[in-house]
C-alpha cells in the first residue's frame, strides 16, 4: 500500500505547476522570440481559424505555444490533429497547422488517424484544460512564473 501511495504523490508532484502541464501538452510552436504566449485551439473551430489569420498581426510579435484539443462536436479534429502531430519536426507541425487553419487545407483527410497518438495527446492537453479551467476556445494565456493569466487577442 505504501508503494501506491508514493507513486500517486510522485505524480501529483511531477506536473506541480501550470507551466509543466503546459509543457506536457504543447503540440508545437512558432517563431522564436522574447515574448511568449500559449494558445489553446481546436483545428476545426470556426473562432480559432479567425484567430490564427491574424489580422492585425499581433500574434508575430509571439512565440506561441500550441496546445491542441478537440471539441466532441468537431467531427473532424481529431484527425487533424493526427495529421498536424505525425509531422516530424516543429516546423513541419506548425505548417500543417497554419495549412488547415488559413488555407483550408484538406490534406489531413488522405492520412489514417494515428488513434494512440492522438488520444495520448488528448489526455495531457484536457489535462491543462482543465487546471485552467477552460470551456471554450480559443483561448491566451501569458506565462508568469509558473502560471498563466488569461488574455485577450486585443489586450496583447
Amino acid at each position: 500500500m505504501k508503494k501506491i501511495l508514493f507513486i500517486i504523490a510522485l505524480t501529483v508532484s511531477v506536473f506541480s505547476s501550470e507551466k509543466d502541464l503546459a509543457l506536457d501538452a504543447m503540440a508545437f510552436s512558432s517563431n522564436n522570440t522574447n515574448k511568449s504566449i500559449l494558445i489553446i485551439t481546436d483545428p476545426e473551430c470556426p473562432f480559432c481559424k479567425k484567430l490564427a489569420k491574424d489580422k492585425n498581426n499581433k500574434l508575430k510579435e509571439y512565440k506561441i505555444n500550441y496546445v491542441l484539443v478537440a471539441l466532441p462536436y468537431h467531427k473532424e479534429a481529431k484527425q487533424m490533429i493526427s495529421y498536424i502531430l505525425s509531422a516530424k519536426t516543429n516546423d513541419e507541425k506548425y505548417h500543417r497547422y497554419i495549412e488547415i487553419m488559413i488555407g483550408d487545407d484538406i490534406s489531413y483527410k488522405e492520412y489514417p488517424t494515428d488513434v494512440e497518438l492522438v488520444e495520448k495527446y488528448l489526455k495531457k492537453s484536457m489535462k491543462l484544460v482543465k487546471q485552467l479551467g477552460i470551456n471554450s476556445v480559443p483561448k491566451l494565456f501569458e506565462p508568469e512564473e509558473n502560471e498563466f493569466f488569461e488574455t485577450t487577442y486585443e489586450e496583447m
